[in-house]
């Protein structure tokens, strides 16, 4: 009977230590993921957002926004100047206001698209028709998003800035 009690017990402890190992593995799996996505998005946060605006939409309220959350770096008041798109690869992220201006909103998305920077297009709901060519160009560039409201922009930036690795 003492054997078989030995027995019981060593078998016991091999579970708990196997047990133990693989916990271990497993909370080092998950904390490497959770820290490689946190200095990702620590990188990109240190990086400027660029904002431009339309001629239908002023996004002063917005930038400012952003400002006050402490989290982002928009060093430019919002512009409707393209010239400015000329500098886009030291910027993580583009927030585009949308207009049915297409030579503005092509220029902006080609300029993203061709640096491989990011896009918010931020519109009115409904304003983008889903079968409009507008939206046809948005879907063609897999880094372009669409926000409809001051919260869901917060939310897609730091959705965007915590997985995409900008060079």
């Amino acid at each position: 009977m003492e054997i078989l009690g030995i027995i019981f017990t060593i078998r016991d402890l091999i579970i708990l230590v196997a047990g133990a190992i693989t916990g271990l593995i497993l909370a080092i799996i998950i904390i490497s993921f959770w820290l490689k996505k946190e200095r990702t998005l620590v990188k990109n946060l240190k990086r400027p957002i660029m904002i431009i605006n339309s001629a239908q939409q002023d996004m002063k309220f917005e930038a400012g926004l952003l400002r006050n959350s402490g989290f982002f770096s928009i060093p430019d008041d919002p512009s409707n100047d393209l010239r400015n798109l000329d500098d886009i690869k030291r910027y993580c992220l583009l927030i585009l206001a949308y207009s049915k201006e297409t030579a503005i909103f092509n220029s902006a998305i080609q300029a993203a698209r061709n640096s491989k920077v990011p896009v918010i297009i931020y519109a009115k709901q409904g304003e983008i028709l889903p079968d409009g060519k507008d939206m046809d160009l948005i879907r063609g560039y897999y880094l372009a998003e669409i926000a409809n409201s001051p919260l869901r922009l917060i939310n897609l930036i730091f959705s965007i800035l915590s997985v995409y690795k900008i060079k």
